[in-house]
């Protein structure tokens, strides 16, 4: 949240001005897929190399989980082929992911849970069926979204030990 809230005082109205959507509203999950095309050349960079634009000739589409059978990431020539293309660049008649805001709520990051953790993406470790716990303060995967959080935001001043205010968004698939 910026700018950071004061004081508690401050949360009640935070969660109303939330830039990410509130309840109700549907967000499409965006994935890495390939498209049917080619690579077109497209002017100079600033470094004056080669630039280059990818050119869809259909509406045709895989996705990583069905990928297609030849894939073709030749840009020196012209010719059409399934290339693989970033999540940014799904177009939103493509998305077949559709998520609803249930909840919107701001806390403190180290409000966060183990179960809360592993939602965000947090995987646990096991070793001889025992988690590896790497301090014993807190669940594994809370210790591990710790890092991650301050290997992404520690450097912008928002690490994990300011427990920086969080919008927290809870969704479920439609």
């Amino acid at each position: 949240i910026k700018p950071q809230p004061i004081d508690t005082f401050d949360i009640e109205n935070w969660f109303r001005r939330c830039p990410y959507g509130k309840v109700g509203d549907r967000l499409g999950v965006k994935e890495t897929h390939y498209r049917w095309g080619h690579w077109a050349k497209n002017g100079l960079t600033k470094a004056g190399k080669q630039a280059w634009k990818f050119v869809a000739t259909n509406n045709e589409i895989a996705y990583l989980d069905h990928p297609p059978s030849l894939i073709n990431a030749n840009r020196s020539r012209n010719i059409n082929g399934w290339i693989k293309r970033p999540s940014i660049f799904l177009h939103k008649r493509f998305i077949r992911i559709w998520l609803e805001i249930t909840e919107v709520r701001v806390e403190r990051v180290q409000e966060i849970t183990e179960d809360d953790a592993i939602k965000e993406g947090i995987i646990p470790k096991w070793k001889d069926g025992i988690p590896i716990r790497h301090d014993g303060s807190g669940g594994i995967c809370r210790e591990a979204f710790a890092r991650l959080w301050d290997s992404l935001d520690a450097k912008r001043g928002y690490g994990w030990e300011v427990n920086p205010w969080v919008f927290v968004l809870e969704f479920k698939q439609i």
